[in-house]
């Protein structure tokens, strides 16, 4: 114990953190924000047959750095490695994901860059991440459609 003597811990940042922690919220946002600007992607999908949307709630998170140039800013053997976000759309081609950065200060670089990760179909529409409530507002009217014809056909 402290009191003793004995060993202390402390927490605090770290290597790993620096280069493997999650985005920030302020990260998350400032890329959403640049990858709508840039691509005209929305948050949430809409009727447009066009509508590329941000999917789910991991639509924005961290692009995993290279392995090697990780171990390497561990190991103190190298310089940190670049922040970039991935970034998980959906539209009428499919899901597709891009890696998007880097990302310094919170946000994305001037001159940055969204490059599609992903060839279109590798990622089944089915295995996207969810959209919280989305899918029920858009398909409403049919399941109402739907429980009329069942209750006129129970009559």
């Amino acid at each position: 114990s402290a009191a003793g003597g004995g060993p202390r811990l402390a927490f605090g940042p770290s290597r790993a953190e620096d280069a493997l922690g999650d985005l920030s919220t302020g990260e998350v946002r400032a890329v959403a924000t640049w990858f709508s600007e840039h691509l005209g992607a929305v948050g949430r999908r809409n009727a447009s047959v066009d509508c590329l949307w941000m999917a789910g709630p991991s639509a924005v998170e961290l692009f995993i750095p290279p392995k090697a140039a990780t171990v390497a800013y561990l190991e103190g053997r190298g310089p940190r490695p670049p922040r970039f976000a991935r970034v998980t759309a959906v539209g009428r081609r499919g899901v597709e994901e891009y890696r998007v950065g880097p990302i310094v200060g919170g946000a994305p670089v001037a001159g940055a860059a969204a490059e599609l990760v992903t060839a279109r179909g590798d990622v089944p529409y089915v295995k996207r991440p969810t959209e919280s409530n989305a899918d029920t507002r858009l398909s409403e009217g049919l399941v109402n459609n739907t429980l009329r014809t069942v209750a006129q056909l129970l009559e």
